[in-house]
């Protein structure tokens, strides 16, 4: 969360497709660490879906 106010006010010194690649980056850093933290409990999730069925 401070990284994104930190990167607020540099959004509106750079110009509007680099505060745009700025934001893809942190939107695709913020997919990676889910897929990373959560990749234990997603498989319990769908075993035990599986498991279920």
């Amino acid at each position: 969360m401070a990284v994104l106010l930190a990167l607020l006010s540099v959004a509106n010194l750079v110009p509007a497709l680099a505060a745009l690649a700025t934001l893809a980056v942190v939107c695709v850093a913020l997919v990676i660490v889910e897929t990373v933290v959560y990749a234990e409990s997603r498989r319990e999730v769908r075993a035990s879906a599986a498991a279920s069925h």
